[in-house]
């Protein structure tokens, strides 16, 4: 049955995993798709370093789908690690594959597949803190690397505020431990600015670090079924956090702050989506805090017959969207 070959720890659950993958990318190359070319007309620092695959889509390739393979068993590593669902299992990093695989124009290369690697790091550091009395550390090292984030997409400048009220429900936030952040957030570009002042220019810095709505804003054609499959994920998802409500009572302290921070972070994301043109390659960061629920939403299904129909028609939803999109 689908649930029993995916709801494991198992190497063919990852095997399923990796083969939907591939599976997924071959449309975007076969229509020449591989590369955001768009996103190098005025690139941030970091993500002019990739400049040179627009000669080489091949390599695009590679890179987009080894950043889903890093993402997907990143998101398995977090259930894993702090069993946010009720076993070791392949089912987020599924869902999640499953999520983007209905968005082919997610799936080409883009700044916004690196920023979300790091934007998943900067979530473990912020879990990682709940262990330790002084959190000025891990605070600071989560508001790093999402500032390193930001100078591969701007677009990761607007998810600042939402890391600070991150610190919030896990009780993270104090004086310190907001300074701590603050000097996170500013010490990238400090870092840039000297790089610029002994190899660039001063003018460039400033071009980085200046605020423009045409740095945050990339509107994107939406057609009735792209209307109908961003409306029925976020269904889907808002279903998942009713049974996160639902099985509040159940879960531990630590765990009921963790899904918080997910359903937070969901929220947060679509709004700024929805604000700045609903950008389809933000899909690939939303994804991350969407495949957690959902995967909770399916494992806490009691039926298995259901648990099994639940997830044919998430593939059959992501089926439709990789075909008619």
């Amino acid at each position: 049955m689908l649930i029993k070959l995916i709801h494991n720890n198992k190497i063919g659950a990852y095997a399923v995993m990796l083969l939907l993958i591939l599976l997924f990318w071959i449309k975007p190359v076969l229509l020449g798709h591989a590369i955001d070319t768009s996103s190098f007309e005025n690139p941030m620092p970091l993500w002019a370093l990739f400049a040179f695959i627009t000669d080489l889509p091949w390599l695009a390739y590679v890179f987009s789908a080894l950043s889903a393979i890093f993402v997907s068993l990143s998101i398995n590593r977090l259930n894993s690690k702090y069993a946010l669902i009720s076993k070791q299992s392949a089912l987020p990093g599924v869902v999640f594959v499953l999520l983007i695989g209905g968005m082919p124009l997610a799936l080409h290369f883009n700044p916004i597949w690196i920023a979300t690697l790091f934007f998943i790091l900067g979530l473990e550091y912020l879990f990682a803190a709940h262990e330790y009395r002084k959190v000025m550390k891990e605070c600071f090292l989560t508001a790093f690397w999402i500032s390193v984030a930001s100078l591969f997409s701007y677009n990761l400048v607007l998810l600042y505020p939402l890391f600070i009220l991150l610190m919030m429900p896990l009780r993270l936030l104090n004086f310190k431990s907001f300074l701590a952040t603050i000097i996170g957030f500013l010490l990238p570009w400090l870092f840039l600015l000297g790089s610029e002042l002994i190899w660039g220019s001063i003018p460039d810095y400033f071009h980085y670090l200046s605020f423009s709505w045409d740095k945050v804003v990339h509107g994107f054609q939406h057609n009735s079924f792209s209307w109908a499959y961003l409306v029925s994920i976020s269904f889907i998802f808002f279903i998942g956090a009713l049974s996160v409500v639902r099985a509040y009572g159940t879960k531990k302290i630590f765990t009921r702050k963790q899904y918080l921070v997910f359903i937070y972070t969901a929220l947060y994301i679509a709004v700024l989506m929805l604000v700045t043109g609903l950008n389809i390659n933000m899909i690939t960061m939303l994804a991350v805090p969407f495949s957690i629920v959902i995967a909770h939403l399916i494992d806490h299904i009691r039926s298995v017959l259901w648990k099994n129909i639940a997830l044919a028609c998430l593939v059959l939803l992501s089926l439709a969207g990789h075909i008619l999109l």
